[in-house]
């Protein structure tokens, strides 16, 4: 069994633990995929990331990436939940009401304040 030792963690490890990397001479990563993992996940939380996550979404290959995973399966039950979460939380129960008193005074044709 061939093994490489990864750069960031030192540790000997087997190669089905490095990702795929062309640019290198044996074709994969040079840090094992852990430490790829904790490196995104650190990066994703910083500042930067975000702004970079934010500027991407906005953009209209973000856009277009949305509304495809919103249309499949896993995207509509994240949704589901996530819209669960939300109307369970303080703010969505307010903002639940304050619909629900809206659709009471469009029914009734009677706007408080008049």
């Amino acid at each position: 069994m061939k093994t490489k030792r990864c750069s960031k963690c030192t540790r000997e490890l087997p190669l089905s633990e490095f990702g795929k990397r062309s640019a290198s001479k044996d074709g994969l990563n040079y840090k094992c995929k852990t430490c790829c993992r904790t490196y995104g996940k650190a990066y994703r939380q910083s500042d930067h990331g975000k702004a970079i996550q934010i500027k991407y979404l906005q953009s209209e290959k973000g856009k277009a990436v949305c509304r495809k995973y919103q249309q499949s399966v896993e995207g509509k039950a994240a949704c589901a939940r996530a819209s669960k979460k939300y109307q369970q939380s303080p703010e969505g129960k307010r903002t639940i009401t304050q619909r629900r008193r809206l659709k009471l005074f469009a029914k009734l044709k009677f706007w408080p304040g008049k």
